[in-house]
């Protein structure tokens, strides 16, 4: 899924990569999962449609087997 505002790809997963100009996932770039984004203005310039988005991803995930093994 593509994260316009903040030029960001997320996978499935949870795991994000930047976002190259055509919106492909820039998978030579690094890769982290969504949760483990620190950066506080990364947070503060998703856009209200995008934060729509990783809430739904984020609610989908927090019902999967591999989401409760990481102890959240």
């Amino acid at each position: 899924m593509e994260l316009e505002s903040v030029g960001t790809y997320v996978d499935e997963d949870g795991i994000t990569y930047p976002m190259l100009l055509d919106g492909a996932p820039d998978k030579d770039g690094p890769a982290v999962h969504i949760l483990d984004i620190e950066v506080h203005d990364w947070w503060t310039s998703l856009s209200a449609i995008d934060l729509e988005s990783v809430l739904v991803l984020l609610r989908k995930q927090s019902t999967s087997p591999e989401f409760s093994r990481v102890g959240l």
